[in-house]
């Protein structure tokens, strides 16, 4: 039902909807400004904005270009060999965002490849890849905004 009332007033979802609602601006202007002008930088510069102060995503990016850097950053938190359990990987995702919706990112982050499962779901590993360059800038501005 709040799914239909969302789409009534042109958002795509009820999440989508609460996301706006619920955008609080979490970083100083400042801080924005001194990222650079690479695109990297620029990049990172939108994406800032979904993060509170303690680096915790806060709402969902609504392009798929903005939510990958923000995926590779959760997945720098979950440890590269260990085997988890799903409520394990679970909790880690959660440590990281504050929307509330874990599973949404999990079935992210192995599509995106970052996590790899069995096909029962039961085991979770990270995959050893590289981050592209945005996950580094991302964290050295998240880290000078704190």
């Amino acid at each position: 039902m709040l799914n239909m009332l969302a789409r009534a007033v042109g958002f795509s979802n009820y999440q989508s909807w609460r996301a706006t609602q619920e955008s609080v601006p979490a970083v100083a202007e400042p801080a924005r400004a001194e990222l650079g002008t690479s695109a990297a930088h620029k990049a990172v510069a939108r994406l800032v904005r979904y993060y509170d102060r303690e680096g915790r995503l806060t709402h969902w990016p609504r392009k798929r270009s903005w939510q990958v850097p923000c995926l590779w950053l959760i997945a720098e938190h979950i440890p590269i060999g260990a085997v988890l359990s799903e409520p394990q990987v679970n909790a880690l995702i959660s440590a990281r965002h504050t929307f509330g919706d874990y599973a949404l990112i999990r079935r992210d982050l192995v599509m995106l490849g970052a996590l790899g499962r069995t096909p029962d779901g039961r085991e979770y590993w990270r995959n050893p890849q590289a981050a592209p360059e945005e996950v580094g800038v991302l964290q050295r501005a998240l880290a000078e905004a704190r």
